[in-house]
């Protein structure tokens, strides 16, 4: 949903710094990636099914593969309702497979360039608002998730309203509904047109107006750790596999591995067996120095066994 905010004569905030940041992008590639995207893509109206996967795909590259396996009817009806489309869309509305590997390329090089670069701050966001979603979903249950999803939204039981720019229905007759946020979702959420699809809501989250500049204690932590072992201990705030902070931050498992044994040897995070995998979570000291506390040393935990235990620095 970004692409939208590149094509608005004028971004307001909290995107116009990133909007700006953009316009000094010089790759022709990634360029290039921008404008196929946007002439799918308009800045409003009509945004094209396959482009968001029902199916809330947990990485970039699974994302991409669900909208290349579109079915081919399916391509050409989102694409026969944007109207006049350039001449390479043609041979996506067949299915054509040259032109489907055209825009799995360009899906790739505009996150690379255009997202990339702040895709920690904008990853942290996101899992800030699960970690809210999940919790509102332990206390209160569906009705106070559905209640706490802003202010477009409101619950009505047993209805859902929804501020949009056309009037319709959607009856879940039984399905779920798959809640997704997005940090360039403004204002009004996003459903998909097609009612034989599984129900989706694309609700916007607030970025807040710096959310392009890292923090102080963000900027220290990368000169102390340096960057990727640091997004590494940032990952590990809400917990997770090596698997999944590994697509968390889109880098290889082998990577994450290397620097979680780094980060555990040195007392910022203690790993536990959970069924087949092993969970990964902060220690007391991992926690104070992602949030830039000057806290006293944590106190050792008995429980922790000796290999993932904090050395208390010599006195």
């Amino acid at each position: 949903m970004s692409i939208t905010k590149l094509y608005r004569p004028n971004v307001t905030e909290p995107y116009a710094e990133w909007a700006a940041w953009t316009r000094n992008v010089d790759d022709l590639r990634v360029r290039s990636a921008a404008r196929v995207l946007g002439s799918l893509i308009p800045s409003r109206g009509y945004f094209p099914d396959f482009l968001t996967p029902a199916d809330g795909s947990p990485s970039l590259e699974e994302g991409i593969d669900a909208v290349l396996r579109t079915p081919r009817r399916k391509l050409r009806a989102n694409l026969g309702r944007l109207g006049r489309l350039p001449g390479w869309a043609q041979g996506l509305a067949d299915g054509d497979p040259a032109a489907l590997g055209s825009l799995g390329t360009a899906m790739r090089t505009y996150h690379d360039g255009m997202l990339k670069p702040h895709w920690e701050r904008i990853r942290r966001r996101l899992e800030a608002d699960r970690a809210t979603t999940g919790a509102a979903m332990l206390t209160g249950g569906a009705e106070q998730v559905l209640s706490g999803l802003g202010p477009a939204v409101r619950w009505r039981d047993p209805v859902l309203e929804v501020d949009y720019p056309v009037d319709r229905e959607v009856h879940l007759a039984g399905r779920g509904l798959l809640l997704v946020p997005s940090l360039f979702c403004h204002g009004t959420p996003v459903s998909l047109a097609d009612d034989d699809l599984p129900p989706v809501l694309v609700y916007p989250i607030a970025p807040g107006r710096d959310w392009m500049r890292a923090s102080a204690p963000e900027r220290q932590l990368e000169a102390l750790l340096g960057r990727t072992r640091s997004a590494v201990l940032r990952a590990i705030t809400y917990g997770g596999t090596t698997s999944q902070i590994a697509r968390r931050l889109r880098v290889s498992p082998a990577s994450v591995s290397e620097h979680v044994g780094v980060l555990r040897g040195s007392g910022l995070l203690a790993s536990r067996r959970q069924g087949r995998g092993v969970v990964h979570s902060l220690t007391g000291l991992g926690s104070s120095l992602v949030a830039g506390d000057d806290a006293p040393w944590p106190a050792v935990n008995s429980a922790q066994p000796e290999w993932c235990r904090p050395t208390p620095p010599p006195s």
